[in-house]
């Protein structure tokens, strides 16, 4: 999982956004992922989620996974972004 995090931070890092404006937490034993990304988002005043879709094909067989569409369900108030 690791390597994933650090691809995204240095994504990040390169659009522009500056060390201290990218937080990463890694929660192992979740019961609910999404919950738990809310929940977190929420604690820590987050003005923005960047989530990712499933499907490498093409953009037609792009899909949501259950924990991206959970997460937009139940966030109010914050961007969020789902990439591919």
């Amino acid at each position: 999982m690791l390597p994933f995090i650090q691809k995204a931070k240095d994504i990040l890092l390169e659009a522009g956004l500056r060390e201290e404006q990218i937080t990463t937490k890694l929660i192992d034993g979740s019961r609910s992922t999404s919950a738990d990304i809310v929940e977190e988002a929420q604690r820590s005043g987050a003005g923005a989620l960047f989530l990712g879709l499933r499907g490498y094909s093409n953009v037609k067989d792009y899909t949501m996974g259950s924990i991206t569409r959970k997460v937009l369900h139940q966030t109010e108030d914050m961007a969020v972004c789902v990439v591919p």
